[in-house]
């Protein structure tokens, strides 16, 4: 009976990992480069591909702060397909350069996503050795010797001495400007701002509204734009430095922030990077997208407003 027992837990076991392995099949993940060997200054295309049989939800992690010797030159995402076997496939392409010579690693990275019940899984992608060459041959390798110094016939001694009086001189001149400008008084005195930071952040959404939303060719001003104005109204209100941070910086004080809105971190952190690709990597998005970024914004500031006390600046002025 024992052994009759043993084999039961075993057979129990091996269909756990079998459905287990199932699960994890739905959706796979392929890393993909079109070269592995490239000279210094090239491009070559970087490629994340998901497989997956049913609807998901991706999100794109911020690939740019992990690719330590590679520069991002552009950026696309492909429409969904069905391959020949009948499943979804959804890339994501990234055209990467570099200069530097000698061998990187493009490291494995983390992919979260949802699945359509609203469960959250990850995925890592395969690491990538890419090897970069140097343009020179082996000729012109080689470190020359230094040449043996030529001898002056001519006496510059008169040249130098008159260079140097010439350099203590502006020494002088550059103190003294220097001390007479600083004779001016900087006086900081306070001044209420009486205008609160979501109703300044709601009228200037309201013009870039009109100015920007509508218009294809303005889809970069409009994410520099809306970020100023999300960045802006998360300092005022908040009392973090949204303007002055990186994106890694913001989402790393948005997660320390507890705010009262039905809207989660994950949203936030996600509008922060897809606005940093519209900006600097040539990503666009089409009116839909801008819209529903819009009002993602509007609805935020709306539910987390605070209408008690204005912020306080300080006031500069030269006397």
């Amino acid at each position: 009976m024992l052994k009759s027992m043993k084999i039961n837990s075993k057979i129990a076991i091996i269909f756990f990992l079998y459905f287990a392995s199932n699960l994890l099949a739905e959706v796979k993940l392929n890393t993909i480069v079109d070269k592995k060997i490239i000279t210094i200054g090239d491009k070559f295309n970087l490629t994340y591909q998901f497989i997956y049989d049913d609807s998901i939800q991706i999100f794109l992690p911020d690939i740019a702060t992990k690719l330590m010797h590679f520069e991002i030159k552009d950026f696309s995402e492909k429409q969904v397909y069905k391959n020949k076997d009948g499943k979804w496939v959804k890339e994501y392409c990234y055209l990467l350069t570099t200069f530097f010579v000698g061998n990187f690693e493009i490291p494995s990275i983390e992919f979260k996503f949802k699945d359509k019940n609203d469960k959250t899984y990850s995925l890592r992608s395969s690491p990538i050795l890419i090897q970069v060459k140097s343009l020179l041959s082996g000729k012109d390798k080689d470190i020359k010797d230094i040449k043996e110094p030529l001898s002056i016939a001519y006496n510059y001694k008169p040249f130098i001495i008159a260079g140097l009086l010439l350099l203590i001189i502006g020494i002088i001149a550059y103190i003294y400007f220097r001390k007479l400008k600083n004779k001016k008084k900087v006086i900081f005195t306070k001044k209420e701002i009486l205008v609160p930071a979501d109703v300044e952040a709601l009228s200037s959404l309201e013009k870039l509204e009109q100015e920007y939303l509508d218009n294809d060719d303005l889809c970069k001003e409009f994410y520099f734009e809306l970020s100023f104005i999300f960045r802006r109204y998360i300092e005022r209100r908040f009392e973090i430095l949204a303007l002055e941070s990186s994106s890694e910086e913001l989402i790393n004080e948005i997660k320390q922030i507890d705010f009262e809105a039905s809207i989660g971190k994950e949203y936030l952190i996600e509008f922060i990077k897809t606005s940093e690709l519209v900006k600097f990597a040539k990503f666009f998005k089409d009116r839909n997208e801008r819209k529903n970024d819009f009002l993602f914004v509007k609805n935020f500031i709306i539910q987390t407003s605070m209408k008690n006390k204005p912020n306080e600046v300080m006031e500069m002025e030269n006397r």
